[in-house]
């Protein structure tokens, strides 16, 4: 599954409730999606549409509207 700058995807579950998620900025698969304490949402590496590994992150705010460039890995 890659989440895309241009599909709707994923819910982000959060204090019992739930909204669609905006989608990433890169289109990746395979990646790692962590939650951070403070709700914000981390998604790390994996592969883009052509099967070559991202050294990239994003990161989504509890209440953001977007995902943001996060460090390099």
């Amino acid at each position: 599954m890659y989440l895309t700058t241009h599909a709707a995807v994923g819910v982000l579950i959060s204090q019992g409730t739930s909204r669609p998620s905006p989608s990433l900025g890169t289109a990746r698969r395979a990646f790692t999606l962590i939650v951070l304490p403070d709700g914000t949402l981390l998604a790390s590496g994996g592969f883009d549409s052509g099967g070559s590994p991202l050294a990239s992150t994003e990161l989504l705010g509890p209440s953001a509207p977007s995902w943001l460039p996060g460090p390099a890995l």
